[in-house]
């Protein structure tokens, strides 16, 4: 876990993102919740931004900690390549006909009792606790609301599910009780090296906002970006971004992008 308490030592502005490197970037990989959304929702302008990057020839992949069933939808109506969805676990292509491809072998209906059980615990210990609705639609994690809990407890929660054998990680939205060998870090890189094997990491571009897209700042990812609501789980990242937005949600999003067009016209 890094504690961070400078942050501006820490995290580089946008203004210190290379011409070069804008220049060189061919795809886009990015969270949903609290960093394409602004105040839960998609705005119009986001989705432009997506139409922008196609039309530049960047590659788009989403990804989320969103249910699998909800991941589906997404790749079906957006212009984007993928959607890599449940924190790694699979993804869908983009496009009319997409199918599934799991990233982790799981017992379904034993893998969802162990997941069932792991979160009657945390309930016992937290009564308030209520699993999301989307539940049925998941396929290798089980979450609830984190509207609520401090800081704190969600450390506690990791420990007593790292007990049942699971990891624990979550974003602005939901916390995920999910299988240890799948993040999203990993599933990107295997997205990457099946249908995008001509691209070399440093052509990739990274955005999020929250703990569980720490992997997606891993080191190897040269260009990763958050926007500023980041700054409020500085404490519970495992990994931090090279790059930070001054703004927050979708219009962090839209300046980071904003920032890339800039660069690739000045080259």
């Amino acid at each position: 876990m890094i504690v961070v308490d400078n942050l501006p030592s820490t995290m580089l502005p946008l203004s210190s993102f290379p011409a070069a490197a804008a220049a060189q970037i061919a795809l886009v990989a990015t969270d949903i919740d609290g960093t394409l959304t602004r105040s839960g929702r998609l705005p119009p302008e986001t989705l432009e931004g997506i139409d922008r990057l196609r039309a530049a020839g960047i590659a788009v992949v989403l990804v989320t900690g969103r249910s699998a069933g909800w991941a589906n939808a997404l790749a079906h109506y957006l212009a984007v390549d993928a959607v890599i969805a449940e924190n790694g676990a699979g993804y869908y292509l983009g496009g009319s006909e997409t199918e599934w491809m799991s990233l982790v072998q799981l017992d379904t209906n034993n893998h969802r009792a162990a997941l069932a059980e792991c979160f009657a615990h945390l309930q016992m210990l937290y009564p308030s606790l209520i699993p999301s609705t989307d539940n049925r639609y998941r396929l290798s994690d089980w979450t609830f609301a984190v509207a609520g809990l401090e800081s704190n407890s969600l450390k506690y929660m990791r420990c007593v599910c790292e007990k049942y054998g699971f990891d624990f990680i979550w974003s602005a939205v939901q916390a995920h009780i999910k299988p240890l060998e799948c993040n999203k870090g990993q599933a990107l890189r295997q997205v990457l090296a099946t249908h995008f094997p001509y691209l070399l990491i440093q052509q990739v571009l990274t955005v999020g906002d929250s703990p569980n897209d720490s992997d997606l700042f891993a080191p190897e990812f040269d260009y990763s970006f958050a926007v500023a609501n980041l700054r409020r789980h500085t404490d519970q990242m495992r990994q931090l971004p090279r790059y930070i937005a001054e703004q927050a949600e979708s219009t962090g999003f839209l300046v980071i992008l904003e920032t890339l067009f800039h660069h690739r016209r000045s080259c």
